[in-house]
Order: structure tokens, then sequence, then C-alpha cells
């Protein structure tokens, strides 16, 4: 998980709203009134007015499974997204506008496999320049990506899909598993089509691909390795076991 978990905690909260130390405004919960008592003043009201105050004062949105409406009533001024629903069945990328530059999608609580998040990345913002996905489920193309993107992280046990066709200005990509101890699958792409620019990529030893040049057994990984250095000599490859 490439969230650093020292950037979304929070350095002002309530029992429905809180505030990132990275300015991120969490919405935990949606509810009529909330009252919260804040020196000097008696009471908050955190309603909807409050909240559009905070995003946009912030441009930065969190959301749960409780707070989704703010996902189907989105200002156009935000800039970046985590989403953190339990179900994604009723949640339509194609309708992010242009102009988000950052989007998180983290799916690890719901354990119903029909609910995770595995949708199509075909129609996101061409404004978007980091995309992070953390699901088991996740296995879709990503030949479509816009090509502002930059940062590019998958997190998840079944993703198999070709990487020949990432956006050219690519910068770093993380391709690693979300569940250490559950089954995972290898990568079918041979690597060999890469960004020329990608400056880092990371990555889990558990889903090396497998071909001519990288053998099963403990030898994989300097296979791996001497592999990508010929192709990519000035990439920084990290293999995490």
């Amino acid at each position: 998980m490439t969230i650093d978990l020292d950037d979304i905690q929070e350095v002002c909260g309530y029992e429905s709203i809180g505030i990132t130390q990275n300015g991120y405004v969490k919405i935990y919960e949606l509810e009529s009134v909330n009252y919260a008592g804040v020196e000097p003043y008696e009471c908050v009201l955190i309603d909807d007015e409050f909240i559009t105050f905070l995003l946009k004062r912030y441009k930065k949105m969190y959301l749960y499974e409780r707070s989704k409406e703010w996902f189907h009533k989105m200002p156009n001024y935000i800039t970046h997204l985590i989403l953190d629903f339990e179900c994604y069945s009723d949640i339509n990328l194609d309708k992010l506008y242009n102009g988000l530059q950052s989007l998180v999608i983290i799916d690890t609580t719901n354990y119903n496999y029909n609910k995770r998040f595995n949708k199509p990345l075909e129609n996101l913002p061409q404004s978007l320049e980091k995309l992070e996905i953390i699901s088991p489920m996740f296995n879709q193309p990503i030949d479509l990506l816009p090509i502002s993107l930059t940062f590019l992280s998958i997190i998840s046990n079944s993703f198999t899909q070709s990487l020949s066709n990432l956006p050219p200005n690519l910068y770093r990509l993380t391709i690693d598993i979300s569940d250490e101890y559950g089954n995972c699958e290898y990568l079918t792409d041979n690597l060999m089509n890469l960004p020329e620019g990608l400056d880092r990529l990371n990555i889990s030893k558990k889903i090396l691909p497998t071909n001519a040049s990288i053998k099963d057994g403990d030898e994989s990984e300097n296979e791996f390795q001497k592999y990508m250095e010929t192709r990519y000599p000035k990439l920084y490859i990290s293999i995490r076991n």
C-alpha cells in the first residue's frame, strides 16, 4: 500500500468529518445535524454548507460508504479524491470531471467478492496524474489510461493485464498484492514495453512474470533483475518479498 499513513492522519476531527495532515476532508457519514463542542464556540453545525466550505478551501475529498452521496454530487473543483467504499456497484467512474488530478480507490473491507472494485478504467479524466487502486479482485485492461498519468499503483491479487500500453509520461509504477496470505496471479506481461521514461518500478516477488528469461525457483529474483537491467539500464527496480 503506497498511501502514506502519516499524510492521512487527522489533525482535526469531529464525529462525522475530519481533516488530514495533507489536507483531505474526510467525510465519515452524513447527518442532518451534527454538533461538536469547540472552544470558544458552544457548537459547530456540520451540514452540507459547512462541508462545502471545507471542500472549497482544501479541494481534497476522502469518502466512505456512509458518505457515498457526496460522490454523486461531487463539486467540480475537487482535485484529489479517495474512495473507500464497501460496495462499488453503483459507482460510475466515467462521470468523473476533467480537472481531477489524483484518484485513489480502496476496497479492503468487504468480503462479498461480487461487490469488490473491478470496474473498467477506459474513460478517466485526461487531467489525471496519479491513480492508485487497492482491491483484491481488480483485473481490468489499462490500455486507455490518460496520457497525463505519471504515477500508477495497482495493488491486487488478481491483476494479469498487459502493461505494454501504459501512458508515455508514466514515471512511477507499482504492481503489488493486496493480501499476502491469499492466492495471487503471476503477471503474464513480459515487461518489455514499459514507458522509456519510467524511473521506478515497485513489484512483488510473488507475481513476477514467468517466461524464457525468468525462471521459477530461488533464482527468479536475480534472473528478473538481470533481465530488466539489460532492457532498462536507467530504471530503479524494487522487489518486495
